[in-house]
């Protein structure tokens, strides 16, 4: 019986402890009371807290029904799927190359224009492009900053080069191999 009552008293006193105790969210910028934050099985304390996550699931659930709707892709969103719709919407529905119209999808890639590819992923946090890149600008809502388009692979590593893309050279130049 007395040590029944113990370890009421100790989790009292956790519980205590637990009120007076605050973590900084970073969504919202508010210090908060431990208690609004969740718990995962590990019994960590996640970073954001319960309102900030409710807030965010509900944006994101939003966004999926409306790619869903739309594109009939289904609410698990595949990173093919995400490619199709990034490419979708920097080649303004044409689904193609800027360049030479190349449609089919495996052979389109997203390309800055300006240049700075490297750079732009450093920028945002990203080691690598492709999957990454895709659904980064999925779940930032297609940024146009820096401006970016669609050009097949062979016009992206044809763009690099010091003659540019050999679409857009004349027909009967040949250029000599270095």
């Amino acid at each position: 019986m007395i040590d029944q009552y113990n370890e009421l008293q100790g989790n009292n006193f956790e519980q205590q402890q637990a009120e007076q105790l605050t973590k900084f969210c970073p969504r919202c910028k508010n210090e908060k009371n431990i208690n609004q934050f969740y718990k995962n099985n590990k019994g960590e304390i996640s970073s954001y807290c319960r309102a900030c996550n409710s807030n965010y699931n509900m944006i994101m659930s939003d966004k999926r029904k409306k790619y869903s709707a739309t594109s009939h892709y289904g609410t698990n969103v595949s990173n093919k799927n995400i490619k199709l719709l990034v490419i979708e919407h920097y080649s303004n529905g044409k689904n193609c190359c800027a360049c030479c119209g190349e449609s089919h999808i495996e052979f389109l890639s997203i390309d800055h224009v300006n240049g700075g590819g490297s750079k732009h992923l450093k920028k945002i946090g990203l080691k690598i492009g492709g999957s990454h890149l895709y659904r980064y600008l999925f779940r930032n809502d297609f940024p146009n900053d820096p401006p970016l388009q669609i050009l097949c692979l062979n016009c992206n590593s044809g763009a690099r080069m010091k003659d540019g893309c050999p679409h857009k050279r004349k027909k009967d130049e040949v250029i000599p191999i270095d």
